[in-house]
């Protein structure tokens, strides 16, 4: 995985990689075919005890004696791109597309990768100029079977997760 990984998207089509704590750059990623709006790392998150990792948290209500439960997080090894020509998810050690998601039809203008306690999972929501979101699983690194959800009438172009994943925001025009 990358280890202090930023992610940037461009107008020029590109997804760059830096390591926030050096201002190092350390890889680009290109693929799509049209301008790039949105990124998102997709973090790894396992139970204490699991395999090591470079940082520690603890979320509250479950687990060790003071009802917290701790993690170890670990250097992401995906991240989610979104822009003109549709979604993908890339392999950060292959640096290399592993999915392309094309469920909009067109655009997607916002992502986001947030996880559920119970059960403990990741999601991917998009949100695209089709007035639709989709929450899509993500199982190894790859988004399966999509829920929409529908009410926007034209463009989504804002999405915001709460951190136990339980309520989605969207916003557009």
């Amino acid at each position: 995985g990358v280890s202090h990984a930023l992610a940037t998207c461009s107008s020029d089509r590109s997804v760059r990689l830096w390591n926030y704590r050096t201002g190092v750059f350390l890889a680009e990623l290109r693929g799509h075919e049209a301008p790039v709006f949105c990124v998102a790392l997709v973090p790894r998150a396992l139970p204490a005890g699991g395999a090591p990792g470079n940082t520690t948290g603890s979320v509250a209500g479950a687990g060790n004696e003071k009802g917290r439960r701790s993690w170890k997080y670990q250097p992401s090894e995906f991240v989610v791109t979104g822009g003109e020509d549709g979604a993908r998810i890339w392999s950060l050690p292959a640096l290399a597309c592993v999915q392309l998601l094309s469920i909009h039809g067109g655009p997607v203008h916002s992502l986001r990768v947030f996880r559920s306690r119970e059960p403990a999972s990741t999601f991917l929501a998009t949100a695209g100029r089709d007035g639709k979101l989709f929450i899509h699983p993500v199982i190894d690194g790859r988004a399966t079977l999509p829920r929409p959800l529908e009410g926007h009438n034209s463009w989504v172009l804002g999405l915001c997760a709460s951190k136990c994943g339980t309520l989605v925001a969207s916003c557009g025009f």
